[in-house]
């Protein structure tokens, strides 16, 4: 009775243990010539370089606080008031909000639906 306990223990700790490494998927968000050209027509100022910027951003600081979420998921009035918002609460520049920003609304055009 006792080796059953403790072998149903185990398998319950187990499967807790395999839901939670699971759930914290990263999407590596390459950066691709088409979302370079999709800033650029947005924002003649940005690059590959202010994108690669705020990809760091959203996928190491962002991560800190919370997991990441698929970008395309949210409108882009949605990710505007969200970078709003937690810019101030994760202590970036305006430089990085503005590469942040860059990064995440040009990566949602690029996987955006066509209409």
């Amino acid at each position: 009775m006792k080796n059953t306990f403790y072998l149903l223990s185990f398998t319950v700790v187990l499967a807790i243990a395999a839901c939670k490494s699971s759930s914290k998927i990263i999407n590596t968000y390459e950066l691709t010539p088409t979302q370079t050209e999709i800033a650029k027509k947005r924002w003649p100022q940005s690059d590959a370089a202010k994108l690669s910027h705020g990809k760091s951003i959203y996928t190491n600081q962002c991560t800190q606080c919370h997991k990441t979420f698929v970008i395309e998921s949210f409108s882009e009035k949605k990710w505007n008031h969200e970078i709003d918002d937690m810019s101030p609460k994760a202590n970036l520049t305006p430089e990085e909000k503005q590469d942040l920003t860059y990064f995440i609304l040009s990566y949602r055009e690029m996987k955006a639906p066509v209409k």
